[in-house]
């Protein structure tokens, strides 16, 4: 079998005495153009040249004498490929795709598609089911021919896969000692490029990934006094995410013990300070208590005045620090 395109060359061979004359015939009609000899050349043969070839070996010395000999001939073809819709395609992600690749054959093609080196559909009809950022790229449909090896036709279309931002990491929060630098990482994907907006940071450093699309946006901030909140956004036209950083200061260690023996001293002060306060008031009550009780028996002792007939006064009580004391005369 030949493939459209390439020279055909046919020879007839026959012995005689004179030499024979060679004649050739296609479809019982005889050909003249392209013999030479006992050679019929066909150059760039088509299609529409399959079919029966007759050669005639005549001889010279008996004209109306001559022997045939007959081959089919066949010739092979493969058109090129063809894609319904053409693209380039863009879809939303979630969508489904369906693409047919069809080509016109003296027999039946095979058909495989290909994107990226890896074989994603073996027959003349791709589908893709819920479109993906990463199924975006080139898709190659190649259609072959079942009877020769290696004649085939090729033909490629894109897809692009739009969708909105998405974040690819979660809500995050930072844990540092206070006025340390912190690099927050903001990690987005979406078609077309988002734009990244961040509130509570400044310059940040942008790099896009074309073929994961996928945006890395990089700022450094300083670890604030206070619980603060940080956002990154990202935006296109087909929607918007948000990833907020909490940032929480950690005391210094150093600084926290300071301030606890600090705390610790003041208390040991105050403890101090309130057990004098109470010794100074009990012994104030004590002396109080005692100088009272006891002039309160002078009294009584200095106001008895002895007489030649008087008799001793009787014993007097006098309470001294919860005690019963006795007073004589004098």
């Amino acid at each position: 079998m030949l493939l459209e395109g390439e020279t055909v060359e046919m020879q007839c061979h026959a012995d005689a005495n004179p030499p024979p004359s060679y004649h050739f015939y296609y479809n019982n009609v005889e050909l003249t153009r392209g013999v030479s000899g006992n050679a019929l050349i066909l150059p760039d043969v088509r299609r529409n040249q399959s079919g029966n070839y007759t050669c005639q070996a005549k001889s010279k010395a008996r004209p109306d004498h001559g022997i045939f000999t007959s081959t089919m001939l066949h010739v092979a073809w493969l058109e090129e490929a063809h894609l319904e819709p053409a693209g380039p395609l863009t879809v939303n992600k979630g969508e489904n795709v369906t693409v047919l690749c069809f080509s016109n054959s003296s027999h039946t093609p095979k058909y495989q598609w290909d994107k990226g080196g890896k074989k994603v559909g073996q027959n003349s009809r791709l589908v893709l089911f819920e479109m993906k950022l990463s199924d975006s790229g080139q898709y190659t449909c190649t259609s072959s021919h079942n009877a020769i090896h290696n004649h085939v036709s090729r033909i490629s279309l894109n897809i692009t896969v739009h969708a909105a931002p998405q974040s690819i990491q979660n809500e995050s929060e930072v844990k540092r000692g206070e006025n340390t630098k912190v690099t927050l990482v903001c990690n987005i994907t979406g078609y077309p490029r988002p734009t990244i907006k961040w509130e509570g940071a400044s310059d940040p450093v942008n790099q896009w990934d074309v073929n994961k699309q996928q945006l890395t946006s990089t700022v450094e901030v300083l670890m604030p006094a206070v619980a603060t909140n940080i956002k990154c956004s990202a935006q296109n036209h087909l929607g918007v995410s948000t990833i907020k950083y909490v940032l929480n200061p950690i005391k210094d260690i150093s600084e926290s013990g300071a301030t606890q023996a600090h705390h610790d001293i003041r208390g040991v002060i105050i403890a101090a300070v309130i057990v004098s306060l109470l010794v100074v008031a009990l012994l104030g009550y004590v002396l109080f208590y005692t100088y009272h009780t006891k002039k309160l028996c002078f009294t009584q002792k200095a106001s008895f005045k002895p007489t030649p007939s008087s008799q001793p006064p009787e014993e007097t009580n006098c309470l001294n620090d919860g005690e019963t004391m006795k007073l004589q005369s004098a």
